[in-house]
C-alpha cells in the first residue's frame, strides 16, 4: 500500500515537472525592452489562426513572477517559441527558468519547439548561432528550428508553419479530440477532410497546398487589418 501510494506521488511530481499537453497553449519567451511589440504580433498572428498561446503580457496575474511563469510551465503546453533578440541574453528569466524547461519538454516529440530569430546573418537570412551566443554556451540550440522574425511577413509564415507542425504532430495520434483540433485549425468541414489532406501531402507540399485552401491563409489580411 505504501509502496503503491509512493508510486502515485513520483508520478504525479513527473507530471507536473514534465507536462506536454498537444491541447495546451504555445508559451511566448522574450526580452521586453526589445522584443515586446514583435511578441505581440506574433500572439495576435498566432491566436487568428486558432492557436493557444501563454503571453505574460495577457495571462501573467500579478504577484510572484517566478512563481507565475513556473506554474504555466508545469500546466501543460503543446509547444515554445523564444524570440531571440539581442537583449535577451540579460532575461534570467528566459536563461534559467523558462529555457531549461523548454529543452527538458522538448525530449518528447508532441512538444513544438521553435526559435524566431530577429538577428540578421549570411544562413538564411539569419544568425543562426546567435541563439546560443546569446541564451546557451554549451550549443545546444543550433539543432532547434529556428525561422526569421524580421517583418510582418515573417509573423504570418511562423503563425502558419506553426499550425502545420501541429497538424503533422496530431494526424497520426488517432485521438477524436486532436483530429477536431486539427480540423478546426485547418477550417476543413469534417474530420475525414483533415486525414484525406494530411495524407495527400508531405510537410512541404502541404504547407503550399495550406495557403491555397486554408482560412488561415487571410492572416496577413488580419495582422494589416
Amino acid at each position: 500500500m505504501i509502496r503503491e501510494l509512493f508510486w502515485r506521488l513520483l508520478l504525479l511530481i513527473r507530471s507536473r515537472e514534465e507536462c506536454v499537453d498537444p491541447l495546451g497553449p504555445v508559451f511566448l519567451s522574450y526580452r521586453t525592452s526589445d522584443g515586446r511589440d514583435l511578441t505581440l504580433k506574433l500572439a495576435r498572428a498566432l491566436q487568428a489562426s486558432g492557436l493557444p498561446v501563454w503571453h505574460d503580457h495577457q495571462d501573467l496575474p500579478p504577484g510572484d513572477t517566478e512563481r507565475s511563469i513556473g506554474t504555466a510551465l508545469a500546466s501543460g503546453l503543446s509547444g515554445a517559441v523564444v524570440i531571440v533578440t539581442p537583449d535577451i541574453t540579460h532575461s534570467r528569466a528566459v536563461r534559467k527558468q523558462e529555457l531549461p524547461a523548454f529543452l527538458k519538454l522538448e525530449r518528447d516529440p508532441k512538444f513544438i519547439f521553435a526559435l524566431a530569430n530577429t538577428i540578421a546573418g549570411r544562413e538564411q537570412g539569419m544568425d543562426l548561432d546567435a541563439p546560443d551566443r546569446l541564451l546557451c554556451p554549451t550549443r545546444r540550440l543550433r539543432s532547434i528550428k529556428q525561422y526569421p522574425l524580421m517583418a510582418d511577413h515573417d509573423i504570418a509564415e511562423l503563425a502558419r508553419a506553426l499550425v502545420m507542425r501541429r497538424m503533422f504532430l496530431h494526424r497520426e495520434s488517432g485521438n477524436p479530440r486532436l483530429v477536431l483540433d486539427v480540423q478546426h485549425l485547418l477550417g476543413h468541414s469534417t474530420p475525414a477532410m483533415v486525414r484525406r489532406y494530411s495524407a495527400t501531402y508531405d510537410a512541404e507540399k502541404a504547407a503550399r497546398a495550406h495557403e491555397r485552401f486554408s482560412p488561415a491563409d487571410r492572416m496577413g489580411e488580419r495582422l494589416a487589418g
